[in-house]
């Protein structure tokens, strides 16, 4: 607790020191007193304890704990008080004029509870002698001598003037302060009214059309400007309302003014149309914001005028109008051929398609002569000895060895046969379902080893590429729940592009296909990889390989469009992605990745 937080401030604390000292040194010389003239007895004990009390007191208070030094010295000078009442002559004892002090100093200094509780512990003790008085009991009658009486008197007077003194100090220096204040008011008011001299002359000279009203809308003062906006002397604006000098013209505008002041107390560049001088309207913006001059509160309102920004808005108005018809018509345009470009787009795609079928039916074609011209041949050399074993049978010149070998030659043309006509249904089937796929663009399930299978066998069937191998690692357990037309269509593009583009004229060469799966933030994908161990790609044709047109082969059967059309289809149809790992010499790897499972 500091001194500011105490009742009595400075100049009480330094009175509380003096009087705790005053109390000390009292119960000292009064127990040397009564010691000198009747003896140790209860009146010694009791100076004593109020040099006890003075001592703690003072020394609380010196160390900054006033609330603890007052309950000390109050409740100390009390118990001091009402004990002397019962060794010395009861309610006789004249120490006992300072219990109502103590208890109003309790009252102001502790609480009224404190105050309370002393008070009836005093009336309690007086109450006591005068009931033992008028029933004739014996009561304390300690001797007392003059010295006794002059020492208590005399402390009494110093206590007196130490308080006397103390709040004479007091009453000066609140005095000084209030001169001090007096002087500080003189000075605030003298600045305040420079102050408003200064406002004054600054709202004179401000280029903004400007003035001060009061409540009521009233002009209390305006400045140049707005004399000449309007063309209304000063003298004729004060003390009318903008409505009553016709500057208002929109009612509604003047409405929204003071609803939006009454709920925010302050107008913020409010839109309206005012009348200047010579009765023209011009747009403006409002300013309202209160100022306070004296204790008297102002509204300073201020004008912007938007004439010319409103042209200056027209105008870009006009501008981007304008634009906004280029930037339609050019949109359209743009729109009209972005259309054109992808209408190109699948005709491309769908002729690149249709080429690489058409590829493939050559292939197919050309495979199945093999085994259909040896049918064939097979067949007729059949039917030949066929005839003439008829024939020795009708000149009964049929023998036992002649039907043997006829029959031998007839089982091992039979295998022959078998075995031709198998492989052109093989290569008919795996045509018809690459085919049907790549026309209808259908889903359904299906093994992809059993879909790399099939277009191996067509690619193979149109490739005269006898130096080149074409090997397979598919696991039989991937299946797929997709589009295998579009796989298909990418897988075939890749071992097409690598039988083209990746190995020297007439040179060997091996191309891999393999598969695996993987599971990543976008699903379970199957990830296809075709590798070859060709010449590979320089960076330039590696980073426009997926280039639509772009090709190594121009004029010599590329078109180009080959893995454009594969980029595509495995990210815009298949939901995946297709990359290609290549350097110079060292061959190069596609990995063609789709979902497994494709989203409906």
């Amino acid at each position: 607790m500091v001194e500011g937080d105490f009742p009595l401030g400075t100049q009480g604390i330094a009175i509380l020191r003096r009087t705790a000292a005053l109390l000390a040194v009292a119960g000292l010389i009064v127990t040397v007193n009564n010691t000198a003239s009747i003896g140790i007895q209860s009146l010694s004990f009791g100076g004593l304890m109020a040099t006890l009390v003075g001592i703690v007191s003072y020394a609380l208070l010196v160390r900054g704990h006033f609330k603890a030094a007052v309950r000390v010295l109050i409740w100390g000078a009390g118990a001091v008080l009402i004990g002397f009442t019962f060794v010395a002559a009861g309610v006789r004892t004249p120490s006992l004029i300072f219990l109502p002090i103590l208890c109003m100093a309790a009252a102001w200094l502790i609480n009224i509870r404190h105050a309370i509780v002393l008070g009836s512990i005093g009336l309690t003790a007086i109450a006591y002698f005068l009931v033992a008085e008028s029933l004739s009991l014996p009561l304390p009658t300690t001797p007392r001598n003059s010295l006794s009486y002059g020492l208590m008197y005399l402390f009494t007077l110093a206590a007196a003037v130490i308080v006397a003194l103390g709040s004479t100090r007091s009453f000066q220096a609140h005095l000084q302060r209030t001169l001090d204040l007096s002087e500080d008011l003189k000075r605030q008011v003298e600045e305040l009214r420079r102050s408003e001299e200064r406002f004054s002359a600054l709202f004179r000279a401000n280029p903004v059309p400007s003035s001060t009203i009061d409540r009521e809308g009233r002009n209390l003062e305006v400045n140049d400007a707005w004399v000449a906006l309007y063309g209304i002397a000063a003298r004729e604006a004060v003390g009318k309302t903008a409505k009553e000098l016709g500057i208002w013209t929109v009612e509604h505008e003047r409405k929204a003014v003071f609803a939006e002041f009454a709920a925010r107390g302050r107008v913020d560049g409010a839109a309206m149309t005012l009348r200047t001088v010579g009765g023209v309207l011009k747009p403006f913006l409002l300013y309202i914001a209160p100022v306070e001059f004296g204790g008297q509160q102002r509204l300073v309102t201020s004008l912007l005028d938007q004439s010319d920004r409103r042209a200056a808005e027209d105008a870009q108005r006009a501008v981007h109008d304008a634009l906004e018809q280029r930037v339609a018509e050019r949109t359209a345009e743009l729109t009209r051929t972005v259309q054109t470009l992808q209408a190109t787009q699948n005709e491309l795609v769908e002729a690149e398609k249709l080429a690489s079928l058409g590829s493939m039916v050559a292939g197919i074609s050309h495979e199945l002569n093999t085994p259909l011209g040896v049918a064939v041949t097979v067949a007729s050399t059949l039917k030949l000895h066929a005839g003439q074993l008829q024939q020795a049978v009708a000149n009964d010149q049929l023998r036992r060895s002649t039907l043997n070998d006829f029959l031998a030659q007839l089982e091992e043309m039979a295998e022959l046969v078998l075995r031709s006509t198998e492989r052109a249904a093989e290569l008919v089937r795996s045509f018809k379902e690459v085919a049907v796929d790549r026309a209808s663009d259908r889903r359904r399930r299906f093994a992809v080893r059993d879909l790399v299978r099939d277009i191996v066998n067509a690619v193979q069937s149109g490739a005269d590429t006898p130096h080149i191998t074409l090997t397979q690692d598919i696991p039989d357990a991937i299946v797929c729940d997709t589009l295998p037309g579009p796989v298909g269509q990418v897988l075939t593009n890749l071992v097409q592009n690598a039988i083209l583009h990746a190995f020297a004229e007439g040179s060997q060469g091996c191309v891999t296909i393999a598969a695996s799966v993987r599971n990543d933030g976008a699903g379970r994908q199957v990830a296809l990889t075709v590798r070859d161990d060709g010449v590979g790609m320089s960076e330039h044709v590696r980073h426009h390989a997926f280039d639509p047109f772009f090709t190594t082969r121009l004029g010599h059967g590329g078109s180009g469009l080959g893995l454009s059309v594969s980029h595509r289809l495995a990210t815009a149809v298949l939901g995946g992605s297709l990359t290609v790992e290549s350097s110079p010499g060292a061959g190069s790897c596609f990995t063609f990745c789709f979902l497994q499972d494709l989203p409906n």
